[in-house]
């Protein structure tokens, strides 16, 4: 049995086994270009929701409305930050996947699969963090219904 270090940093990677790391870099490649273009839309969004409650705040004097430009600001702002570092983990992971099979570079495979760690470590922890939001919701409404 051969040990993941074998595998990739030996001469025992194949070429079968090169052509998945391909192709799943060209994968990675495109569903980080999808995020980028969706953080842009994003903060395309941003902006319009400024301009558009800036521009209402000066013909209105209407706190609620500032508030809830605030908080509207504050959750795309919230999404734009958490949605970037995964897009860029799957952005760099497909670069150095790339590099490293084309110049037979364990350095930039090294890099690539820890690039791939950091993306599905992040996204593990943000499940958790929603599991545990969810429960603490499923709670606090189980306990409201009991009054």
């Amino acid at each position: 049995m051969h040990t993941g270090e074998d595998i990739i940093f030996g001469d025992k990677l194949t070429e079968q086994g090169k052509r998945y790391l391909q192709e799943t870099a060209r994968w990675t490649r495109f569903l980080a270009i999808i995020g980028f273009v969706a953080i842009g839309f994003m903060a395309l969004a941003m902006l319009a929701f400024v301009l558009t409650g800036a521009t209402k705040q000066l013909f209105s004097k209407d706190e609620a409305l500032s508030v809830s430009l605030l908080t509207g600001l504050i959750a795309l702002v919230f999404m734009i930050s958490v949605y970037w570092y995964p897009t860029l983990m799957l952005f760099r992971f497909s670069k150095y996947i790339k590099a490293g099979i084309a110049d037979s570079n364990p350095g930039q495979l090294e890099l690539a699969f820890r690039c791939q760690r950091n993306f599905f470590k992040f996204c593990g922890i943000i499940i958790l963090i929603f599991l545990v939001l969810y429960a603490l919701v499923f709670s606090i409404g189980a306990f409201a219904t009991s009054f």
